[in-house]
């Protein structure tokens, strides 16, 4: 990730902030016994989006980029349940988050690349960070920098401009697509857990018998999943101050969730002032979704009347279904939603990548 200055008329690349892990590479005859020597490799989860938060701090997300270590709630890396003995994630290494294994994580960073003491494990890293030279050391400096961790995939993050509180959307293989509230020290629980801890067994059937059932890892598949809440709970690899939580909102079958706005005016009327707004990362459903939710008094939970919604998890039949969000169902047609913003006349303006059009939402007249 580079920094490039305004010089008046062009950009100036000025400096790297920071290389993170990009390219799945992991068909390898070492470590053996894996099962992933067929796994061929592929661009995976490599990026995501960039926001400077209200506290002047850069938040950067990068999916899971196919690593299986202990910022993917492995602690001992693709053992049968993640627990036991430490095993290798890959030829590369792991299951320690050096480098190799920084994935899956919310990074938040000073205007330099530069870890904020104030970060929720800055004091777990330093404890690691003197051992110079080593994994742990580099492990060290890589944990001062999450906000928070155990992401699959995300193309969607924001603040609340009201509250100042960070959202996030995250991407499922097959099931459970989410919208998260992100406190610090936020663990997502990927792959032990997508969707509400109490939906475990769905979250495995559906991996398990939906297309080829691998998680797009050939090296830990859905089989592994846990089989109780207490025992997918029991696995996840907790930080010191970590804390896991249920997301605000799930879609049992997954339907590609990318882009959160908030819309920071009443132009479109005092019914959608400060509301949330979710657009798809491909063309379906409805030719690429644009999904409306209003938020609580607090604004830490979204507030929905269909009363199918009561769990906040909309119970669709099939992937790309929208049975259970016809009443959140906004707009269709803006194809694959990559940023929704407020405009500076307090429209709502939504980006289309494969539309190659800038929509502007505005009140009829």
């Amino acid at each position: 990730m580079d920094r490039f200055l305004w010089n008046g008329s062009t950009l100036e690349w000025e400096r790297n902030l920071i290389k993170l892990h990009a390219f799945q590479n992991d068909g390898a005859p070492i470590p053996p016994n894996q099962g992933d020597q067929g796994q061929a490799p592929a661009g995976n989860h490599n990026a995501g989006v960039l926001r400077f938060g209200p506290d002047s701090r850069l938040y950067v997300i990068i999916g899971d980029n196919g690593r299986r270590s202990k910022l993917q709630n492995l602690p001992s890396g693709p053992t049968a349940t993640g627990l036991g003995a430490p095993v290798p994630d890959d030829q590369f290494g792991g299951p320690e988050p050096d480098d190799a294994h920084f994935t899956g994580v919310i990074l938040r960073l000073d205007r330099n690349g530069f870890a904020p003491n104030d970060n929720p494990f800055f004091q777990v890293g330093a404890a690691m960070t003197g051992l110079v030279g080593t994994v742990s050391g580099e492990a060290g400096r890589n944990i001062q920098k999450i906000f928070a961790y155990g992401l699959r995939n995300s193309f969607g993050m924001t603040f609340d401009p009201l509250s100042g509180e960070l959202w996030m959307t995250e991407n499922g293989d097959d099931s459970f697509d989410e919208i998260n509230r992100v406190e610090a020290g936020f663990n997502s629980g990927w792959p032990q857990i997508m969707g509400p801890s109490g939906r475990i067994q769905q979250y495995k059937q559906i991996e398990i018998t939906n297309g080829p059932g691998n998680l797009q890892q050939l090296r830990w598949p859905p089989t592994r999943i846990a089989d109780t809440p207490q025992e997918a709970l029991a696995r996840l690899f907790m930080l010191p101050g970590a804390r896991f939580h249920d997301p605000e909102f799930s879609w049992r079958w997954a339907v590609a969730p990318a882009a959160i706005g908030f819309l920071n005016s009443s132009a479109l009327g005092a019914q959608y002032a400060g509301d949330v707004f979710v657009g798809s990362s491909t063309p379906q459903p409805m030719g690429g979704a644009l999904y409306h939710f209003d938020l609580s008094g607090d604004r830490r939970q979204l507030v929905v009347t269909d009363p199918r919604l009561s769990d906040r998890v909309a119970d669709n039949t099939a992937k790309f279904d929208i049975t259970e969000t016809e009443s959140l169902l906004f707009g269709t047609n803006f194809g694959v939603v990559t940023d929704i913003q407020t405009g500076p006349n307090g429209n709502l303006f939504v980006l289309s990548l494969s539309n190659g059009t800038l929509y502007e939402i505005a009140r009829r007249a």
